[in-house]
């Protein structure tokens, strides 16, 4: 039995090192967050319109105009959005958000406004006789 207790301490000795050498191969995972905001125009979010990341992930803005990409590795970014109406104008279409190495979360708001084209046409009369302006 003592021989055992003996052989047993032994291979415990050995095996400590090898588990506290495997604990430094371990890689962390890197930091992630998230990058969301929402697409409106005129105050009210716009549903359907493609927002897309520069990192190649893609997604549709929903639930009023909403949209959210969750897992994004630290680093910097471009947002784009694309098919909104046509009538409607944004000041940019794309803006830079940087994950910080920490993780953590970007808001990112685009917000636009509808073109108005529109003229008024008419006649002026001066007694019977049309004058126009």
């Amino acid at each position: 039995m003592e021989r055992f207790r003996k052989l047993l301490a032994a291979a415990t000795l050995l095996v400590l090192p090898i588990i506290a050498a495997c604990g430094e191969d371990v890689i962390p995972p890197p930091p992630t967050g998230s990058i969301m905001g929402q697409v409106s125009i005129e105050g009210m979010g716009i549903d359907g319109v493609s927002v897309n990341l520069s990192s190649g992930a893609s997604t549709t803005t929903a639930g009023g105009g909403n949209y959210r990409f969750d897992g994004v590795q630290a680093g910097a970014y471009t947002v784009t959005i694309s098919g909104f109406p046509a009538d409607a104008s944004f000041d940019a279409t794309s803006a830079a958000a940087t994950i910080p190495d920490t993780g953590g979360s970007v808001t990112l708001d685009f917000r636009g406004s509808y073109i108005r084209t529109a003229s008024i046409i008419g006649t002026v009369t001066v007694g019977s006789t049309g004058q126009w302006s």
